[in-house]
């Protein structure tokens, strides 16, 4: 193994850069509802589970 080359970062949370692109792409395919109603999730904290999903397996004993 080539100790030279640096380890990636673990990936727990998106950037804020990476956001700036995601957000309008969701918001362009759902739009906010006009009707006052049931809060939405928050989109960024969602898509940070998922990627915590993803990466660690979510395994317990």
């Amino acid at each position: 193994m080539d100790r030279t080359k640096k380890a990636m970062e673990t990936i727990w949370e998106i950037s804020d850069d990476l956001w700036q692109i995601i957000e309008p792409i969701l918001v362009k395919d759902c739009p906010p509802p006009r009707n006052p109603g049931r809060h939405r999730a928050d989109w960024r904290r969602c898509i940070n589970g998922i990627i915590f999903r993803m990466r660690s397996g979510c395994q317990w004993k």
